[in-house]
């Protein structure tokens, strides 16, 4: 059955309404968490409440999982990465978690996951400029040229897939603050909500906002929508 946008604001805000209800229940330890604690135990506990905040979040599991693995721990790193790889992953999720074994150094693990985004994303030319920047990283500069191929030949005007070769093929590894532009630009609304800081989520809201009160204006009668 089709549903208007109004009813869609209706779901979206009633969506939105329990989200904020559950988040209030436990307020977020803030400084304290760490403040005055040696560094291993300030890092743990901050990684601990970080875990908590992450929720159903695929990517913020993953960003969680990359601490615990890098630092030592990778039994439960590696338990938060089953956990996102075993619900329904998209093939970003399985990069992120190529990312984690790659910088772990364990390539057989990083490639057989790498490999499991492309199946998963055959026409995302970002992924495959990325994984192909890795592949000429490790010395595969063949696999490596023929990921770029495949990714220029669907976007040669894309800008980041000839800075990911010039960062592989000049020994520079890449750089986090610009990696995945067109990803970050177009992550799902409550993504953004769980990541952006206070002034940003207000700003972010704005629009859904003044969707929700044309929607309420313009509902029919019977909706769900509070008047």
């Amino acid at each position: 059955m089709k549903t208007g946008f109004a009813g869609r604001t209706c779901n979206r805000v009633s969506a939105y309404g329990i989200g904020v209800g559950l988040v209030a229940k436990e307020k977020p330890p803030g400084m304290e968490v760490i403040r005055g604690k040696p560094a291993k135990e300030a890092g743990l506990a901050a990684l601990q409440a970080a875990e908590k905040l992450a929720g159903s979040g695929s990517w913020e599991q993953l960003g969680v999982a990359r601490v615990y693995y890098l630092s030592g721990d990778k039994a439960k790193g590696q338990a938060l990465i089953d956990k996102v790889l075993n619900a329904k992953p998209q093939g970003s999720d399985w990069q992120r978690a190529g990312e984690i074994y790659a910088a772990a150094g364990e390539p057989l693990r990083a490639e057989e996951a790498f490999q499991k985004t492309l199946i998963a994303g055959p026409k995302d030319d970002t992924g495959m400029a990325e994984i192909g920047a890795w592949y000429i990283r490790t010395g595969q500069r063949a696999k490596g040229e023929e990921l770029f191929s495949q990714a220029l030949a669907r976007n040669p005007g894309e800008l980041w897939h000839y800075v990911r070769a010039a960062e592989a093929l000049l020994g520079y590894p890449p750089v986090d603050s610009v990696r995945r532009p067109h990803r970050q630009a177009t992550l799902r609304f409550d993504h953004f909500e769980s990541l952006a800081p206070a002034a940003a989520r207000a700003a972010a809201r704005a629009p859904f906002r003044s969707a929700a009160r044309s929607a309420r204006e313009t509902a029919p009668s019977g909706c769900c929508c509070p008047r």
